[in-house]
Protein backbone atom coordinates (compact mmCIF):
# COMPACT_ATOMS: atom_id res chain seq x y z
CA UNK A 1 0.00 0.00 0.00
CA UNK A 2 1.05 3.59 -1.02
CA UNK A 3 0.83 6.68 1.07
CA UNK A 4 -0.12 9.52 -0.14
CA UNK A 5 1.13 13.12 0.13
CA UNK A 6 -1.57 13.59 2.73
CA UNK A 7 -0.98 10.59 4.65
CA UNK A 8 2.55 11.29 5.31
CA UNK A 9 1.71 14.53 6.66
CA UNK A 10 -0.21 12.72 8.75
CA UNK A 11 1.83 10.23 10.10
CA UNK A 12 4.96 13.06 10.13
CA UNK A 13 2.58 14.93 12.55
CA UNK A 14 1.62 12.12 14.47
CA UNK A 15 5.02 10.93 15.25
CA UNK A 16 6.21 14.55 15.81
CA UNK A 17 3.41 14.84 18.07
CA UNK A 18 4.36 11.41 19.77
CA UNK A 19 7.84 12.57 20.43
CA UNK A 20 6.95 15.98 21.86
CA UNK A 21 4.77 14.59 24.06
CA UNK A 22 7.26 11.89 25.39
CA UNK A 23 9.90 14.97 25.45
CA UNK A 24 8.03 16.92 27.48
CA UNK A 25 7.09 13.57 29.77
CA UNK A 26 10.30 12.75 30.13
CA UNK A 27 11.90 16.04 30.87
CA UNK A 28 8.85 16.49 33.68
CA UNK A 29 10.03 13.11 35.20
CA UNK A 30 13.65 14.30 34.90
CA UNK A 31 12.72 17.48 36.80
CA UNK A 32 10.78 15.78 39.16
CA UNK A 33 13.48 14.01 40.01
CA UNK A 34 15.83 16.60 40.57
CA UNK A 35 13.71 17.66 42.71
CA UNK A 36 13.14 15.38 44.77
CA UNK A 37 16.91 14.55 45.36
CA UNK A 38 17.15 18.06 46.13
CA UNK A 39 14.89 18.03 48.55
CA UNK A 40 16.82 14.60 49.73
CA UNK A 41 19.32 16.61 50.15
CA UNK A 42 18.15 19.23 51.90
CA UNK A 43 17.02 17.14 54.54
CA UNK A 44 19.97 15.28 55.04
CA UNK A 45 21.81 18.85 55.45
CA UNK A 46 19.04 19.65 58.19
CA UNK A 47 19.59 16.73 59.80
CA UNK A 48 23.40 16.81 59.88
CA UNK A 49 23.23 20.29 60.48
CA UNK A 50 21.17 19.58 63.83
CA UNK A 51 23.42 16.31 64.55
CA UNK A 52 26.66 18.66 64.76
CA UNK A 53 24.64 21.20 66.53
CA UNK A 54 23.48 18.51 69.10
CA UNK A 55 27.00 17.39 68.97
CA UNK A 56 28.74 20.57 69.97
CA UNK A 57 26.11 21.43 72.93
CA UNK A 58 26.53 17.86 73.92
CA UNK A 59 30.18 18.00 74.60
CA UNK A 60 29.78 22.14 75.93
CA UNK A 61 27.62 20.90 77.99
CA UNK A 62 30.04 17.64 78.97
CA UNK A 63 32.87 20.54 79.64
CA UNK A 64 31.10 22.28 81.69
CA UNK A 65 30.09 19.35 84.03
CA UNK A 66 33.55 17.77 83.77
CA UNK A 67 35.25 21.80 85.06
CA UNK A 68 32.56 22.10 87.70
CA UNK A 69 33.69 18.51 88.58
CA UNK A 70 36.96 18.78 88.67
CA UNK A 71 36.73 22.08 90.87
CA UNK A 72 34.28 20.62 93.46
CA UNK A 73 36.38 17.27 93.67
CA UNK A 74 39.71 19.93 93.95
CA UNK A 75 38.19 21.86 96.36
CA UNK A 76 36.81 19.22 98.75
CA UNK A 77 40.05 17.52 98.51
CA UNK A 78 42.08 20.60 100.06
CA UNK A 79 39.03 20.88 102.42
CA UNK A 80 40.29 19.47 105.41
CA UNK A 81 38.39 18.93 108.66
CA UNK A 82 40.71 19.54 111.58
CA UNK A 83 38.27 18.04 114.20
CA UNK A 84 37.75 14.45 112.28
CA UNK A 85 40.59 11.48 112.78
CA UNK A 86 43.49 12.06 110.95
CA UNK A 87 42.33 8.36 109.18
CA UNK A 88 39.21 9.01 108.50
CA UNK A 89 40.92 11.92 106.95
CA UNK A 90 43.30 10.50 105.08
CA UNK A 91 40.57 7.68 103.56
CA UNK A 92 38.33 10.36 102.35
CA UNK A 93 41.69 11.74 100.29
CA UNK A 94 42.01 8.89 98.88
CA UNK A 95 38.76 8.20 97.67
CA UNK A 96 38.79 11.96 96.18
CA UNK A 97 41.72 11.99 94.24
CA UNK A 98 40.59 8.30 93.08
CA UNK A 99 37.44 9.70 91.75
CA UNK A 100 39.45 12.64 90.23
CA UNK A 101 42.01 10.31 88.61
CA UNK A 102 39.64 8.43 87.20
CA UNK A 103 37.38 10.57 86.25
CA UNK A 104 39.74 12.95 84.04
CA UNK A 105 42.40 9.69 83.47
CA UNK A 106 41.74 11.23 79.17
CA UNK A 107 42.58 14.71 80.15
CA UNK A 108 46.70 15.52 80.53
CA UNK A 109 46.65 16.61 83.60
CA UNK A 110 50.04 15.76 86.06
CA UNK A 111 48.17 14.12 89.52
CA UNK A 112 51.62 12.88 90.42
CA UNK A 113 52.40 15.53 92.74
CA UNK A 114 48.28 15.17 94.61
CA UNK A 115 49.99 11.31 94.91
CA UNK A 116 53.16 11.96 96.43
CA UNK A 117 51.65 14.10 98.90
CA UNK A 118 49.58 12.29 99.97
CA UNK A 119 52.15 8.81 100.07
CA UNK A 120 54.15 10.89 102.37
CA UNK A 121 51.48 11.59 104.82
CA UNK A 122 50.14 8.36 105.07
CA UNK A 123 52.21 6.27 108.22
CA UNK A 124 55.04 4.00 107.18
CA UNK A 125 53.58 1.38 109.17
CA UNK A 126 50.22 1.66 107.16
CA UNK A 127 51.42 -0.02 104.09
CA UNK A 128 48.22 -1.77 103.08
CA UNK A 129 47.06 2.28 102.58
CA UNK A 130 49.95 2.69 100.39
CA UNK A 131 49.75 0.08 98.28
CA UNK A 132 45.74 0.94 97.99
CA UNK A 133 47.55 4.57 96.56
CA UNK A 134 49.47 2.88 94.23
CA UNK A 135 47.03 0.49 92.76
CA UNK A 136 44.76 3.82 92.39
CA UNK A 137 47.44 4.85 90.42
CA UNK A 138 48.41 1.54 88.35
CA UNK A 139 44.90 1.70 87.63
CA UNK A 140 44.93 4.81 85.94
CA UNK A 141 47.78 4.08 83.99
CA UNK A 142 46.83 0.74 82.77
CA UNK A 143 43.58 2.29 81.47
CA UNK A 144 45.67 5.07 79.91
CA UNK A 145 48.17 2.20 78.40
CA UNK A 146 45.02 0.68 76.79
CA UNK A 147 43.25 3.36 75.09
CA UNK A 148 46.43 4.73 73.90
CA UNK A 149 47.48 1.45 71.67
CA UNK A 150 44.42 0.02 70.82
CA UNK A 151 45.26 1.55 67.83
CA UNK A 152 48.67 1.41 66.00
CA UNK A 153 50.33 1.19 69.18
CA UNK A 154 52.17 -0.95 70.74
CA UNK A 155 52.18 -2.62 74.08
CA UNK A 156 54.68 -4.92 75.46
CA UNK A 157 52.63 -6.75 78.88
CA UNK A 158 54.19 -6.73 81.71
CA UNK A 159 57.74 -7.89 81.90
CA UNK A 160 59.89 -8.90 85.03
CA UNK A 161 63.35 -7.23 85.77
CA UNK A 162 65.82 -6.63 87.65
CA UNK A 163 69.17 -4.55 87.67
CA UNK A 164 71.18 -5.00 84.58
CA UNK A 165 68.68 -6.06 82.13
CA UNK A 166 67.47 -4.97 78.78
CA UNK A 167 64.62 -5.06 76.96
CA UNK A 168 65.27 -4.29 73.17
CA UNK A 169 62.06 -3.73 70.76
CA UNK A 170 63.56 -4.04 67.56
CA UNK A 171 60.33 -2.94 65.84
CA UNK A 172 60.34 0.81 67.19
CA UNK A 173 64.72 0.44 67.34
CA UNK A 174 64.76 1.01 70.78
CA UNK A 175 66.58 -0.44 74.19
CA UNK A 176 65.42 0.01 77.41
CA UNK A 177 68.66 -0.71 79.83
CA UNK A 178 67.37 -1.21 83.51
CA UNK A 179 70.03 0.25 85.76
CA UNK A 180 68.53 0.27 89.43
CA UNK A 181 65.59 -1.54 90.87
CA UNK A 182 64.32 -0.01 94.16
CA UNK A 183 61.18 -0.26 95.97
CA UNK A 184 60.39 3.30 95.22
CA UNK A 185 61.02 2.85 91.82
CA UNK A 186 63.05 2.03 88.64
CA UNK A 187 66.09 3.50 87.10
CA UNK A 188 66.24 3.35 83.37
CA UNK A 189 68.13 4.29 80.00
CA UNK A 190 66.34 4.35 77.20
CA UNK A 191 68.57 4.31 73.66
CA UNK A 192 66.92 4.47 70.42
CA UNK A 193 68.49 4.81 66.43
CA UNK A 194 65.78 7.49 65.88
CA UNK A 195 67.87 9.93 68.05
CA UNK A 196 71.27 8.60 66.78
CA UNK A 197 73.86 8.24 69.25
CA UNK A 198 71.99 9.55 72.07
CA UNK A 199 69.91 7.79 75.36
CA UNK A 200 68.23 9.47 77.81
CA UNK A 201 68.19 8.21 81.45
CA UNK A 202 65.08 8.50 83.92
CA UNK A 203 63.60 7.34 86.77
CA UNK A 204 59.38 5.72 86.34
CA UNK A 205 58.38 5.75 89.77
CA UNK A 206 54.37 4.19 91.12
CA UNK A 207 52.69 7.42 90.08
CA UNK A 208 53.86 8.09 86.83
CA UNK A 209 50.80 7.30 83.46
CA UNK A 210 51.74 7.46 80.17
CA UNK A 211 49.62 10.10 78.92
CA UNK A 212 52.20 13.03 80.80
CA UNK A 213 54.92 10.77 81.32
CA UNK A 214 56.15 10.04 78.12
CA UNK A 215 59.38 10.76 75.43
CA UNK A 216 58.72 11.30 71.63
CA UNK A 217 60.48 9.41 69.95
CA UNK A 218 59.98 10.58 65.96
CA UNK A 219 56.55 9.89 65.00
CA UNK A 220 55.69 7.80 68.02
CA UNK A 221 55.75 8.48 71.96
CA UNK A 222 56.81 5.96 74.54
CA UNK A 223 56.57 5.22 78.03
CA UNK A 224 57.39 2.92 80.72
CA UNK A 225 54.86 1.75 83.44
CA UNK A 226 55.90 0.61 86.64
CA UNK A 227 53.74 -2.31 88.03
CA UNK A 228 55.39 -3.23 90.85
CA UNK A 229 58.73 -3.22 92.64
CA UNK A 230 61.05 -4.55 95.13
CA UNK A 231 64.38 -4.21 96.05
CA UNK A 232 65.04 -6.66 93.69
CA UNK A 233 62.83 -7.21 90.98
CA UNK A 234 60.60 -5.27 88.99
CA UNK A 235 58.02 -5.50 86.93
CA UNK A 236 56.88 -3.24 84.00
CA UNK A 237 55.54 -2.24 80.90
CA UNK A 238 56.50 -0.66 77.98
CA UNK A 239 54.12 1.15 75.21
CA UNK A 240 54.38 3.18 72.19
CA UNK A 241 51.45 5.14 70.28
CA UNK A 242 51.59 7.85 67.74
CA UNK A 243 52.71 11.45 69.06
CA UNK A 244 49.34 13.15 68.28
CA UNK A 245 47.43 11.05 70.86
CA UNK A 246 49.50 13.41 73.44
CA UNK A 247 50.47 16.63 73.65
CA UNK A 248 53.67 18.31 74.38
CA UNK A 249 54.02 19.43 78.29
CA UNK A 250 54.61 22.99 78.61
CA UNK A 251 58.20 23.80 79.21
CA UNK A 252 59.29 27.17 80.96
CA UNK A 253 63.12 26.24 79.71
CA UNK A 254 61.88 26.01 76.06
CA UNK A 255 59.56 28.79 76.27
CA UNK A 256 62.36 31.01 77.71
CA UNK A 257 64.92 29.80 75.43
CA UNK A 258 62.42 30.83 72.04
CA UNK A 259 61.96 34.68 73.50
CA UNK A 260 65.51 34.54 74.38
CA UNK A 261 66.79 33.34 70.68
CA UNK A 262 63.87 35.45 68.84
CA UNK A 263 63.68 38.90 70.69
CA UNK A 264 64.52 41.58 68.66
CA UNK A 265 68.23 43.11 67.93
Amino acid sequence: MTLTENGIKVLDIAVKGVFGTVIVALVAIYGNTLQNERETVEEQNRTLRATVDLTSRQKEFDMEVGMRLFGTLLTSYFQRNPSAPRPETLRQQMLLLRLVALNFQDVPINLKPLFEDLDSQLPAREGKEKQVLREIAKEVANRQAYRLTVDDGYDSGPRKVKAGDELAFPNLLTTVKIETVGAPGVRVRLSSKIIGDHSVGFTIGHFDTPLVDNIKLGESRVALILNQSTTDTAEVRFVAFPKHLAADRFDIKEVSRYFRDTKPR
